[in-house]
């Protein structure tokens, strides 16, 4: 599996395709360089979590869908994928995102 950066940049060049853009046109909207879109895209560093907020403003998705690998093969890959993102929340947080589960799973 992909690790963090790599799938985030994958995302955000896979974004600005899906909207027909070029590097300018993109980086225009967000209100960042070019450079910063083709650095992105070229896998050179990770976004700052703010170039991440304009991303998503500007483009009306949600920070979850940038990190979400395209597909996954089996059930197996869900759950690791799912597990490094449970291994960056402290207690509360995992309390709080046990309590969301639990919401879910009654809803849905």
């Amino acid at each position: 599996m992909n690790d963090y950066k790599t799938l985030l940049n994958s995302n955000i060049k896979k974004l600005r395709k899906e909207f027909n853009l070029s590097r300018d046109e993109f980086a225009e909207k967000v209100g960042v360089s070019t450079d910063t879109i083709c650095n992105l895209e070229n896998n050179r560093y990770a976004p700052k979590p703010e170039t991440i907020d304009k991303i998503c403003s500007a483009y009306n998705v949600q920070y979850f869908e940038l990190l979400a690998p395209e597909k996954f093969s089996d059930k197996k890959d869900i759950i690791s994928f799912i597990n490094l993102k449970l291994n960056t929340l402290n207690e509360n947080d995992l309390n709080k995102l046990s309590d969301i589960i639990d919401i879910f799973k009654k809803y849905y």
